[in-house]
């Protein structure tokens, strides 16, 4: 028997000025999905709040949040946020474990919350 291959899910970054800017660590991979409060997205993030060498790319902690969400895991990393609030950059491929942007503009967008000047191809798929 084989698994079905998992959904994509998309890949936000927080609108600037926001406060889900403010109540997401800067850096944080976020994931999500609509919540049955209208305008409203469950999303499941990951920081690397304690530097662990495993999640030191956007992609591995994509990773992370994305098993996080789909799981439903306990976590204090876990917020109702406003859609309003929240860009949506691309998407991550859990089957290739790859963080998939939709264009140059949202690359652009994620390299300044990651607070990098460019964000390589590299940092967007997880070993």
């Amino acid at each position: 028997m084989t698994s079905s291959p998992e959904p994509d899910l998309p890949a936000y970054v927080p609108a600037p000025g926001s406060s889900a800017e403010s109540r997401v660590l800067p850096g944080s991979a976020i994931t999500g999905t609509p919540a049955p409060d209208a305008g409203m997205i469950l999303c499941d993030f990951e920081g690397n709040r304690y530097a662990s060498p495993g999640l030191a790319s956007y992609a591995q902690r994509m990773l992370h949040a994305a098993g996080r969400h789909t799981e439903r895991y306990p976590t204090v990393a876990r917020a109702l946020l406003p859609a309003a609030e929240l860009e949506q950059i691309g998407w991550y491929d859990p089957n290739t474990r790859q963080v998939v942007l939709d264009g140059p503009q949202e690359r652009a967008r994620l390299a300044q919350w990651l607070g990098v000047p460019d964000v390589s191809d590299a940092e967007l798929q997880a070993r």
